[in-house]
């Protein structure tokens, strides 16, 4: 059965709550939200190089406008002098 908004939200502060990001596992738990590792996973296809088209398909956008916000974002990071900085 696939999850519902609520479950996915609900898991997802459970999970960042046991590794001691945040203090209360509940699904109001501000900052804690799947978008963020949407991102990534559309960024992570980009870099890897898969196609617009391809990447679209995996994360559903309804158009390929969409996608490549995605990839000038990617593009934006690489180009930040933080980028280039070795810690």
């Amino acid at each position: 059965m696939p999850y519902n908004r609520q479950a996915v939200y609900r898991l997802l502060a459970q999970i960042a709550q046991e590794a001691g990001l945040v203090g209360d596992a509940d699904d109001q738990v501000a900052g804690v939200n799947p978008h963020p590792l949407r991102h990534t996973f559309v960024t992570m296809l980009l870099d890897r190089g898969q196609g617009l088209g391809t990447v679209q398909d995996a994360a559903r956008h309804a158009s390929p406008t969409t996608t490549r916000l995605y990839d000038r974002s990617r593009i934006a990071y690489r180009e930040h002098p933080t980028h280039a900085l070795d810690f």
